[in-house]
């Protein structure tokens, strides 16, 4: 009886070893993992078959990356949970887990045994090449288990094969991660990177080239006949000089300066470093480097001068600032202050309905502080935080921002003009949005006492850049004013609403976008007209109802 019972084990096992192999055929990954443990879920005939791999930076924790359940499924895709007081705990330090019954007595702490009730575990570890626990193979089941010697064998020779496959797995993960970092940092480099082999004149540049002059990638070929095209004549005749002496007798790195034409006509200062590579015999075949876009520093150097005579102003700039906002928090302050007072005497007294009042009112200065740090956070951040970049039709900014205004322009009896077709504009949709809200309400604070009117259009010669413009009737600016409207707390009315934060918040703004704003106006009575100029994304303007 024992040498059937013992064939009729083997005759088993060897079914469900052969039955998988033939199922695994050439699978890697997600799905060897898996038909591995449906295989021998169903071959044993458990409730619950698992392979787990050990969290990399956690190995108290474990994910399960490929499970079977006869019948529902209880246990979600990627659980995580902890190895602690679990039978999984003995498989991390490498050894062979087998509780046939009893389980839940022998874990109690394990409160997944007793929701899912699981009576019985069998579990082997997955170790890579040199011998670490990287993960588990366990079976879990709902009846005490049967044939232990015959699920340990099966376990151990499963969890060889899937140990090799998640050392596989992991090994292509970390050099998938590693290709994506390399890419990442060429990507997010400030600079352009580039390989000259100079035996067949191929250059090798990367698109950040294209990115910081303006142009769309492949706008040029990648070749020094079109670099020189770009370049700047003065720097093109002393660069042919240097390149020459530098391949005859140069050594080591160096460092070279020159201007590039940008797409917006302009010519930007870059600095090309690098190094030669030279055959024994002293031949040049290669040079490969970097080049940097230094025309911010070089307009640095250029205008050091004058930023030192603005430091007094920008000083001034900045005491103006401070007491603006201490100013306008002091008042929630003091408002926060009295109530609290306030507050506990109601209490005290018992008056609940004074105490809702006493709440309300803390809760408006505790929202006015929350919306004067917002506005300076915002300030502050205007440089460093940006939406995604979209393609925006300009008439839906002007809906909105209209719409926001709709009663102070009715109250007022403004007219409201859209000229022409407004073209789709790209950019942060957010700040471009802030851009539009405070021209207009700039339009409708300063308009004219007598027949207001603010017009909204846009100007597209092919003969210069696309230009949008608000235009008012309104109060106008004289002539040398023009520019100080722009300026940080600069108000031309100390009496008006506002603390001269607007137009300097919309310079930033169309700055940062690529774009440049300024204003026309014949002078006081004659109205102002603020313009900006920008690119256009889309040839299709959208026509106004």
């Amino acid at each position: 009886m024992e040498e059937s019972e013992e064939l009729r084990r083997l005759r088993r096992s060897d079914t469900i070893v052969r039955t998988t192999i033939q199922q695994l055929g050439d699978q890697s990954g997600f799905p060897y993992l898996q038909t591995l443990v449906n295989s021998l879920g169903a071959g044993i005939g458990c409730k619950l078959s698992m392979v787990g791999r050990m969290l990399r930076h956690d190995a108290t924790k474990v994910r399960i990356s490929a499970h079977w359940e006869r019948g529902e499924r209880e246990i979600p895709d990627n659980l995580i949970y902890g190895l602690k007081d679990t039978p999984c705990e003995q498989i991390a330090r490498n050894c062979l887990a087998i509780f046939p019954h009893a389980l839940q007595e022998q874990f109690p702490k394990d409160l997944m045994l007793q929701e899912l009730g699981y009576v019985s575990y069998a579990g082997a570890p997955l170790t890579d090449s040199q011998g670490k626990v990287i993960g588990l193979i366990a079976l879990l089941d709902d009846k005490p288990m049967q044939e232990e010697e015959m699920i340990a064998s099966l376990l151990t020779l499963f969890a060889s094969g899937a140990g090799k496959e998640l050392e596989r797995q992991s090994a292509e993960s970390e050099l998938e991660e590693n290709e994506r970092r390399l890419q990442m940092l060429v990507d997010l480099s400030s600079d352009v990177v580039w390989d000259w082999d100079i035996v067949t004149d191929r250059l090798s540049l990367s698109d950040r080239l294209y990115e910081i002059l303006g142009y769309g990638p492949g706008a040029f070929a990648s070749t020094r006949d079109a670099i020189h095209t770009l370049m700047h004549p003065e720097d093109l005749a002393n660069h042919g000089v240097w390149l020459r002496e530098y391949l005859a007798n140069g050594q080591g790195s160096y460092s070279h300066e020159w201007r590039l034409l940008a797409n917006d006509g302009r010519y930007k200062w870059f600095r090309s470093s690098g190094t030669i590579i030279r055959t024994s015999q002293g031949e040049p075949i290669r040079m490969i480097g970097v080049i940097t876009d230094v025309s911010d520093a070089k307009a640095a150097e250029e205008e050091r001068e004058r930023l030192i005579s603005e430091l007094e102003q920008k000083n001034a700039e900045l005491e103006r600032f401070t007491y603006t906002v201490s100013h306008e928090l002091r008042s929630p302050l003091v408002t926060l202050s009295g109530f609290v007072g306030v507050l506990e005497e109601d209490i005290q007294a018992g008056d609940a309905d004074a105490v809702a009042a006493d709440c309300h009112e803390i809760m408006l200065a505790v929202r006015k502080m929350g919306t004067l740090l917002d506005n300076l956070l915002e300030l502050s951040r205007l440089d460093r935080v940006s939406h995604p970049h979209e393609d925006v039709p300009l008439l839906e900014l002007v809906d909105e921002s209209l719409s926001l205004l709709q009663s102070r322009i009715e109250s007022a009896g403004i007219e409201i003009a859209i000229n022409g077709n407004l073209p789709i504009i790209g950019g942060d949709r957010v700040r471009w949005q802030q851009v539009i809200q405070n021209l207009l309400e700039n339009a409708v604070k300063y308009r004219s006492p007598e027949n207001p009117r603010i017009e909204i259009g846009a100007i597209t010669d092919k003969d210069r850049p696309p230009t949008i413009y608000v235009q008012d009737n309104g109060i106008g600016i004289e002539p040398k004013f023009q520019q100080r409207v722009f300026g940080l707390f600069e108000k031309l009315d100390p009496r008006s609403e506002g603390t001269g934060v607007g137009l300097a918040l919309v310079q930033r703004i169309v700055q940062l976008q690529g774009g440049r704003i300024w204003l026309d106006s014949l002078g006081k009575g004659y109205g102002s007209t603020f313009y900006i100029e920008l690119p256009v994304v889309d040839e299709t303007p959208v026509e106004a109802e």
